[in-house]
Protein backbone atom coordinates (compact mmCIF):
# COMPACT_ATOMS: atom_id res chain seq x y z
CA UNK A 1 0.00 0.00 0.00
CA UNK A 2 1.34 3.55 -0.92
CA UNK A 3 0.71 5.12 2.59
CA UNK A 4 0.79 3.68 5.57
CA UNK A 5 -1.12 4.10 8.76
CA UNK A 6 0.53 6.11 10.75
CA UNK A 7 0.10 8.36 13.66
CA UNK A 8 1.96 10.68 15.86
CA UNK A 9 0.61 8.59 18.80
CA UNK A 10 0.11 10.74 22.22
CA UNK A 11 -0.67 7.14 24.55
CA UNK A 12 1.19 7.66 27.28
CA UNK A 13 -0.08 11.09 27.97
CA UNK A 14 -3.38 9.26 28.14
CA UNK A 15 -2.56 6.03 29.87
CA UNK A 16 -2.12 4.40 26.56
CA UNK A 17 0.86 1.74 25.91
CA UNK A 18 1.56 -0.13 22.99
CA UNK A 19 1.50 -4.04 24.01
CA UNK A 20 1.61 -6.98 22.80
CA UNK A 21 -1.50 -8.89 23.70
CA UNK A 22 -2.92 -12.63 22.78
CA UNK A 23 -5.70 -12.75 20.24
CA UNK A 24 -7.45 -14.99 17.86
CA UNK A 25 -8.12 -12.89 14.94
CA UNK A 26 -5.17 -13.20 12.58
CA UNK A 27 -1.83 -14.99 12.99
CA UNK A 28 0.20 -12.59 10.80
CA UNK A 29 -1.22 -10.06 12.79
CA UNK A 30 0.51 -10.89 16.13
CA UNK A 31 3.64 -11.35 14.47
CA UNK A 32 3.29 -8.06 13.01
CA UNK A 33 2.88 -6.40 15.88
CA UNK A 34 5.81 -8.82 17.76
CA UNK A 35 8.02 -7.04 15.44
CA UNK A 36 6.54 -4.09 15.59
CA UNK A 37 5.31 -3.07 12.42
CA UNK A 38 1.69 -2.36 13.23
CA UNK A 39 0.64 0.95 12.68
CA UNK A 40 -0.20 3.30 15.30
CA UNK A 41 -3.29 3.81 17.27
CA UNK A 42 -4.36 6.95 19.62
CA UNK A 43 -6.57 7.61 21.70
CA UNK A 44 -7.83 10.20 23.82
CA UNK A 45 -10.74 11.12 26.62
CA UNK A 46 -10.52 7.79 28.76
CA UNK A 47 -13.42 7.79 31.41
CA UNK A 48 -15.40 5.05 33.17
CA UNK A 49 -17.53 4.07 30.69
CA UNK A 50 -16.31 4.40 27.84
CA UNK A 51 -12.94 5.58 25.81
CA UNK A 52 -12.17 7.18 22.17
CA UNK A 53 -9.98 5.39 19.46
CA UNK A 54 -8.47 7.13 16.43
CA UNK A 55 -6.53 6.30 13.42
CA UNK A 56 -4.87 8.03 10.14
CA UNK A 57 -7.23 8.01 7.70
CA UNK A 58 -5.80 5.53 4.31
CA UNK A 59 -6.54 6.80 0.71
CA UNK A 60 -9.33 5.17 -1.07
CA UNK A 61 -7.17 3.52 -3.50
CA UNK A 62 -7.55 -0.35 -2.77
CA UNK A 63 -9.78 0.40 0.73
CA UNK A 64 -12.26 -1.98 1.72
CA UNK A 65 -12.98 -1.42 5.20
CA UNK A 66 -12.15 -0.85 9.13
CA UNK A 67 -12.41 -3.58 11.47
CA UNK A 68 -12.13 -2.51 15.36
CA UNK A 69 -11.69 -5.45 17.98
CA UNK A 70 -11.72 -4.70 21.13
CA UNK A 71 -12.10 -6.74 25.08
CA UNK A 72 -11.28 -6.74 28.41
CA UNK A 73 -7.57 -7.54 28.65
CA UNK A 74 -5.58 -9.69 29.50
CA UNK A 75 -7.25 -12.23 27.16
CA UNK A 76 -7.95 -12.69 23.61
CA UNK A 77 -9.73 -10.13 21.80
CA UNK A 78 -12.68 -11.66 19.90
CA UNK A 79 -13.03 -13.27 16.93
CA UNK A 80 -15.73 -10.71 16.00
CA UNK A 81 -15.40 -7.14 15.43
CA UNK A 82 -17.31 -4.93 17.64
CA UNK A 83 -17.46 -2.36 14.49
CA UNK A 84 -17.07 -2.40 10.86
CA UNK A 85 -16.80 1.02 8.90
CA UNK A 86 -16.50 1.05 5.28
CA UNK A 87 -15.98 5.08 4.60
CA UNK A 88 -11.94 5.92 4.46
CA UNK A 89 -12.65 9.27 6.93
CA UNK A 90 -14.54 6.99 9.47
CA UNK A 91 -10.95 6.42 10.80
CA UNK A 92 -12.93 6.56 14.88
CA UNK A 93 -14.88 4.96 17.12
CA UNK A 94 -16.03 5.19 20.47
CA UNK A 95 -16.40 2.20 22.63
CA UNK A 96 -19.29 2.32 25.20
CA UNK A 97 -21.00 0.23 27.38
CA UNK A 98 -17.24 -0.89 29.50
CA UNK A 99 -16.99 -1.35 33.34
CA UNK A 100 -15.46 0.82 35.23
CA UNK A 101 -11.19 0.26 36.27
CA UNK A 102 -11.14 -2.61 33.88
CA UNK A 103 -8.03 -3.08 31.74
CA UNK A 104 -9.31 -3.18 27.75
CA UNK A 105 -7.56 -3.79 24.84
CA UNK A 106 -8.04 -2.80 21.26
CA UNK A 107 -6.87 -2.71 17.81
CA UNK A 108 -7.92 -2.35 13.91
CA UNK A 109 -7.57 -4.02 10.95
CA UNK A 110 -7.57 -2.80 7.32
CA UNK A 111 -9.15 -4.94 4.72
CA UNK A 112 -8.12 -4.27 1.24
CA UNK A 113 -10.73 -4.47 -1.48
CA UNK A 114 -8.32 -6.99 -3.63
CA UNK A 115 -8.17 -9.49 -1.11
CA UNK A 116 -4.23 -8.90 -0.20
CA UNK A 117 -3.12 -9.48 3.37
CA UNK A 118 -5.00 -7.38 5.66
CA UNK A 119 -2.76 -4.76 7.81
CA UNK A 120 -2.86 -4.61 12.10
CA UNK A 121 -2.36 -1.51 14.37
CA UNK A 122 -0.82 -1.87 17.00
CA UNK A 123 -2.34 -3.12 20.13
CA UNK A 124 -3.45 -0.82 22.83
CA UNK A 125 -4.70 -1.14 26.02
CA UNK A 126 -6.30 1.35 28.99
CA UNK A 127 -7.43 0.94 32.45
CA UNK A 128 -10.94 2.68 32.99
CA UNK A 129 -11.43 5.28 35.38
CA UNK A 130 -13.64 4.44 38.43
CA UNK A 131 -17.21 5.54 38.91
CA UNK A 132 -17.52 9.02 40.04
CA UNK A 133 -20.41 8.44 42.33
CA UNK A 134 -21.73 5.81 44.28
CA UNK A 135 -24.64 3.52 43.20
CA UNK A 136 -28.06 5.24 44.43
CA UNK A 137 -26.54 8.81 44.40
CA UNK A 138 -29.63 10.87 43.66
CA UNK A 139 -29.45 12.17 40.58
CA UNK A 140 -30.24 15.72 41.93
CA UNK A 141 -26.81 15.40 43.99
CA UNK A 142 -24.81 15.33 40.55
CA UNK A 143 -23.73 18.40 39.21
CA UNK A 144 -22.71 18.58 35.20
CA UNK A 145 -21.34 22.21 34.61
CA UNK A 146 -22.41 22.29 31.05
CA UNK A 147 -20.48 25.39 29.63
CA UNK A 148 -21.61 26.89 26.06
CA UNK A 149 -19.26 28.96 23.82
CA UNK A 150 -19.85 29.99 19.91
CA UNK A 151 -16.26 31.47 19.08
CA UNK A 152 -12.94 30.70 20.28
CA UNK A 153 -9.68 32.34 18.87
CA UNK A 154 -6.70 34.36 19.41
CA UNK A 155 -7.75 37.57 21.87
CA UNK A 156 -5.73 39.52 18.97
CA UNK A 157 -8.19 38.51 16.13
CA UNK A 158 -11.28 39.59 17.86
CA UNK A 159 -13.54 41.86 15.45
CA UNK A 160 -13.41 45.41 17.31
CA UNK A 161 -16.11 45.96 19.27
CA UNK A 162 -17.66 42.62 19.29
CA UNK A 163 -19.96 41.34 22.56
CA UNK A 164 -18.09 39.42 24.16
CA UNK A 165 -20.87 37.30 25.52
CA UNK A 166 -20.16 35.42 22.73
CA UNK A 167 -16.36 35.28 21.77
CA UNK A 168 -13.73 33.74 24.15
CA UNK A 169 -10.05 33.65 23.73
CA UNK A 170 -7.52 30.84 23.09
CA UNK A 171 -5.89 32.26 26.17
CA UNK A 172 -8.47 31.52 28.26
CA UNK A 173 -9.65 28.57 27.02
CA UNK A 174 -6.72 26.95 27.01
CA UNK A 175 -6.07 28.30 30.73
CA UNK A 176 -9.53 26.66 31.89
CA UNK A 177 -8.39 23.29 30.00
CA UNK A 178 -5.08 23.30 31.70
CA UNK A 179 -6.88 23.56 35.23
CA UNK A 180 -9.52 21.25 34.65
CA UNK A 181 -6.95 18.72 33.25
CA UNK A 182 -4.46 19.53 36.66
CA UNK A 183 -7.65 18.85 38.68
CA UNK A 184 -9.15 15.72 37.17
CA UNK A 185 -12.28 17.29 36.12
CA UNK A 186 -13.26 14.93 33.02
CA UNK A 187 -15.58 15.98 29.87
CA UNK A 188 -18.18 13.90 29.13
CA UNK A 189 -20.76 13.89 26.31
CA UNK A 190 -24.69 13.73 25.32
CA UNK A 191 -23.86 9.89 25.33
CA UNK A 192 -22.24 10.22 29.02
CA UNK A 193 -24.99 11.53 30.22
CA UNK A 194 -27.99 9.71 28.84
CA UNK A 195 -25.87 6.54 30.53
CA UNK A 196 -26.35 8.39 33.65
CA UNK A 197 -23.03 6.42 34.87
CA UNK A 198 -20.91 9.37 35.01
CA UNK A 199 -16.48 9.43 36.29
CA UNK A 200 -16.14 11.87 38.87
CA UNK A 201 -15.99 15.98 38.67
CA UNK A 202 -17.79 15.75 35.39
CA UNK A 203 -18.35 18.81 32.59
CA UNK A 204 -19.84 18.87 29.51
CA UNK A 205 -18.47 21.50 27.03
CA UNK A 206 -20.95 22.67 24.06
CA UNK A 207 -20.60 25.28 20.93
CA UNK A 208 -23.42 26.82 18.88
CA UNK A 209 -23.52 26.77 15.27
CA UNK A 210 -19.98 25.61 13.71
CA UNK A 211 -18.33 28.15 13.25
CA UNK A 212 -14.46 27.61 11.53
CA UNK A 213 -12.61 28.49 14.53
CA UNK A 214 -14.18 25.55 16.36
CA UNK A 215 -11.90 23.26 14.00
CA UNK A 216 -8.93 25.49 14.03
CA UNK A 217 -8.26 26.53 17.75
CA UNK A 218 -11.35 25.30 20.22
CA UNK A 219 -10.50 21.60 18.49
CA UNK A 220 -6.84 21.28 18.63
CA UNK A 221 -7.07 22.82 22.09
CA UNK A 222 -9.82 20.20 23.27
CA UNK A 223 -7.68 17.26 21.62
CA UNK A 224 -4.58 18.02 23.63
CA UNK A 225 -6.13 18.39 27.02
CA UNK A 226 -8.42 15.54 26.85
CA UNK A 227 -11.44 17.28 26.51
CA UNK A 228 -14.53 16.23 24.00
CA UNK A 229 -16.88 18.71 23.16
CA UNK A 230 -20.49 19.31 21.60
CA UNK A 231 -20.81 21.43 18.40
CA UNK A 232 -24.46 22.07 17.32
CA UNK A 233 -24.18 23.63 13.55
CA UNK A 234 -26.68 24.15 10.80
CA UNK A 235 -27.55 21.82 8.70
CA UNK A 236 -28.46 23.49 5.50
CA UNK A 237 -25.39 26.17 5.74
CA UNK A 238 -22.18 24.38 5.61
CA UNK A 239 -20.18 26.92 4.38
CA UNK A 240 -22.09 29.45 4.34
CA UNK A 241 -22.50 32.45 6.54
CA UNK A 242 -23.95 33.44 10.31
CA UNK A 243 -26.45 36.00 8.49
CA UNK A 244 -28.96 35.60 11.50
CA UNK A 245 -26.25 36.55 13.63
CA UNK A 246 -26.07 40.14 11.89
CA UNK A 247 -26.02 42.97 13.50
CA UNK A 248 -25.07 41.62 17.14
CA UNK A 249 -22.16 39.64 15.62
CA UNK A 250 -20.70 40.46 12.42
CA UNK A 251 -20.41 37.73 9.83
CA UNK A 252 -18.58 34.38 10.39
CA UNK A 253 -17.80 31.38 8.52
CA UNK A 254 -19.12 27.88 8.63
CA UNK A 255 -17.57 24.68 8.55
CA UNK A 256 -18.24 22.45 5.53
CA UNK A 257 -19.20 18.95 5.84
CA UNK A 258 -15.63 17.13 5.29
CA UNK A 259 -14.36 20.22 8.28
CA UNK A 260 -17.08 18.42 10.41
CA UNK A 261 -16.42 15.01 9.94
CA UNK A 262 -12.61 16.13 10.86
CA UNK A 263 -14.13 17.00 14.35
CA UNK A 264 -15.68 14.08 14.77
CA UNK A 265 -12.19 12.43 13.82
CA UNK A 266 -10.96 14.29 17.11
CA UNK A 267 -13.39 12.60 19.62
CA UNK A 268 -15.95 15.69 19.11
CA UNK A 269 -19.61 15.42 19.22
CA UNK A 270 -21.76 17.08 16.27
CA UNK A 271 -25.38 17.87 17.09
CA UNK A 272 -28.43 19.91 15.26
CA UNK A 273 -29.22 23.50 15.49
CA UNK A 274 -32.27 23.42 13.03
CA UNK A 275 -31.40 24.19 9.37
CA UNK A 276 -31.19 28.18 9.36
CA UNK A 277 -31.30 28.97 13.04
CA UNK A 278 -34.64 29.84 13.27
CA UNK A 279 -35.99 30.91 16.58
CA UNK A 280 -38.89 28.28 17.09
CA UNK A 281 -40.44 29.95 19.78
CA UNK A 282 -41.54 33.06 17.47
CA UNK A 283 -41.78 31.02 14.13
CA UNK A 284 -43.35 27.70 15.24
CA UNK A 285 -44.45 26.95 11.79
CA UNK A 286 -40.70 26.08 11.12
CA UNK A 287 -41.20 23.24 13.81
CA UNK A 288 -40.23 21.02 10.34
CA UNK A 289 -36.66 22.26 10.63
CA UNK A 290 -35.87 20.05 13.62
CA UNK A 291 -36.85 16.53 11.77
CA UNK A 292 -34.85 18.12 8.78
CA UNK A 293 -31.97 18.55 10.98
CA UNK A 294 -31.56 15.08 11.93
CA UNK A 295 -31.85 13.91 8.78
CA UNK A 296 -29.56 15.83 7.28
CA UNK A 297 -27.06 15.09 9.86
CA UNK A 298 -27.39 11.81 9.03
CA UNK A 299 -27.13 11.97 5.65
CA UNK A 300 -24.07 13.64 5.81
CA UNK A 301 -21.97 12.06 8.45
CA UNK A 302 -23.88 8.63 8.38
CA UNK A 303 -24.50 8.62 12.06
CA UNK A 304 -27.26 8.69 14.26
CA UNK A 305 -27.04 12.67 16.04
CA UNK A 306 -27.87 12.59 19.76
CA UNK A 307 -27.58 16.11 20.80
CA UNK A 308 -29.62 18.98 19.78
CA UNK A 309 -29.59 22.75 20.65
CA UNK A 310 -32.67 25.10 20.91
CA UNK A 311 -31.43 28.30 18.13
CA UNK A 312 -31.72 31.20 20.41
CA UNK A 313 -32.44 29.72 23.22
CA UNK A 314 -36.10 29.83 22.38
CA UNK A 315 -35.86 33.11 24.44
CA UNK A 316 -36.24 30.96 27.11
CA UNK A 317 -39.81 29.71 27.11
CA UNK A 318 -39.66 26.02 27.67
CA UNK A 319 -42.17 24.52 25.23
CA UNK A 320 -43.26 21.36 25.40
CA UNK A 321 -45.03 20.89 21.73
CA UNK A 322 -40.93 22.19 20.76
CA UNK A 323 -39.14 19.52 23.22
CA UNK A 324 -41.43 17.08 21.65
CA UNK A 325 -40.57 17.54 18.39
CA UNK A 326 -37.21 17.19 19.25
CA UNK A 327 -37.42 13.57 20.89
CA UNK A 328 -39.62 12.67 17.91
CA UNK A 329 -37.24 13.61 15.87
CA UNK A 330 -34.74 11.22 17.32
CA UNK A 331 -32.62 13.57 19.57
CA UNK A 332 -31.98 12.43 22.92
CA UNK A 333 -30.59 15.62 25.05
CA UNK A 334 -31.14 18.87 23.72
CA UNK A 335 -29.69 22.27 25.95
CA UNK A 336 -31.15 26.02 26.53
CA UNK A 337 -29.94 28.77 26.98
CA UNK A 338 -31.94 31.17 29.50
CA UNK A 339 -31.91 31.11 31.98
CA UNK A 340 -28.23 29.92 32.86
CA UNK A 341 -28.03 27.31 35.64
CA UNK A 342 -25.89 24.48 36.54
CA UNK A 343 -27.02 21.29 34.98
CA UNK A 344 -27.45 18.45 37.34
CA UNK A 345 -28.20 14.46 36.08
CA UNK A 346 -31.72 15.04 37.42
CA UNK A 347 -32.56 18.21 34.80
CA UNK A 348 -34.81 17.94 31.96
CA UNK A 349 -32.89 16.29 29.27
CA UNK A 350 -34.86 17.82 26.31
CA UNK A 351 -34.03 21.60 28.17
CA UNK A 352 -30.83 21.03 29.72
CA UNK A 353 -29.60 24.65 31.41
CA UNK A 354 -26.23 26.30 30.65
CA UNK A 355 -23.90 28.80 31.48
CA UNK A 356 -21.96 31.32 29.56
CA UNK A 357 -18.25 31.21 29.30
CA UNK A 358 -17.43 34.81 28.76
CA UNK A 359 -14.06 36.60 27.84
CA UNK A 360 -12.98 38.84 30.71
CA UNK A 361 -14.11 35.99 33.44
CA UNK A 362 -10.97 35.37 35.61
CA UNK A 363 -10.09 31.37 36.39
CA UNK A 364 -11.66 32.13 39.64
CA UNK A 365 -14.98 32.96 37.72
CA UNK A 366 -14.66 30.19 35.83
CA UNK A 367 -14.43 27.93 38.74
CA UNK A 368 -17.19 29.21 40.49
CA UNK A 369 -19.39 29.36 37.71
CA UNK A 370 -19.33 25.65 37.09
CA UNK A 371 -18.89 24.72 41.06
CA UNK A 372 -16.11 22.54 41.26
CA UNK A 373 -15.41 21.39 44.41
CA UNK A 374 -11.69 19.80 43.98
CA UNK A 375 -8.97 19.55 46.66
CA UNK A 376 -6.22 21.30 46.01
CA UNK A 377 -2.91 19.38 46.48
CA UNK A 378 -0.38 20.41 49.62
CA UNK A 379 2.17 22.37 49.24
CA UNK A 380 5.34 19.77 49.31
CA UNK A 381 6.99 20.78 52.64
CA UNK A 382 10.13 22.27 52.47
CA UNK A 383 13.41 20.29 53.74
CA UNK A 384 15.68 21.93 55.90
CA UNK A 385 19.32 22.19 54.82
CA UNK A 386 21.62 19.45 55.63
CA UNK A 387 23.36 20.27 58.93
CA UNK A 388 27.57 21.32 58.80
CA UNK A 389 29.64 18.06 59.24
CA UNK A 390 30.97 18.39 62.82
CA UNK A 391 33.95 20.27 63.70
CA UNK A 392 36.78 17.88 64.18
CA UNK A 393 38.65 17.71 68.06
CA UNK A 394 41.46 19.45 68.40
CA UNK A 395 44.62 17.65 68.68
CA UNK A 396 43.31 15.01 66.33
CA UNK A 397 45.25 14.95 62.64
CA UNK A 398 41.67 15.74 60.85
CA UNK A 399 42.05 18.71 63.12
CA UNK A 400 45.93 19.81 62.57
CA UNK A 401 44.75 19.56 58.99
CA UNK A 402 42.12 21.82 59.12
CA UNK A 403 44.07 23.95 60.85
CA UNK A 404 47.00 24.07 58.47
CA UNK A 405 44.46 25.21 56.21
CA UNK A 406 42.88 28.08 57.78
CA UNK A 407 46.72 29.26 58.11
CA UNK A 408 47.00 28.84 54.57
CA UNK A 409 43.88 30.87 53.52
Amino acid sequence: MGKAIVAAAALAACGWVGAVLPHGTDARAAAEDAAGKGFALRTNMVLNRSFFLSWDEVPEENFGRYEVYAGPAPGPLPEAPVAVYGETDHCYHSLRGLEPETEYAARVRLVHADGTPPEWSETVRATTLRDGFPEGTPPSKIVIPTFMYHHVRPLATFPPGVDLGGWYSTESFERDLAWMKAHNIHGVTSADILDGRLPENPVFLTFDDGYTDFLDYAVPLLAKYGFPAANAVVTQLPAGQSRWAVPEWPLDTLMTWPQIRKCLQQGMEIGGHTQTHVNLAQHPENIGQIQGSFDDLVSALGETPLYFCYPWGMDGHDLLWAKNAVRAAGYRLATRTWPPRRAQLASDTMFLPRQFAVEGDSLEDFIRKAGFRVEEPEPAEEQPAPDAPPAAPEGTQAGEEAGKGKEAA
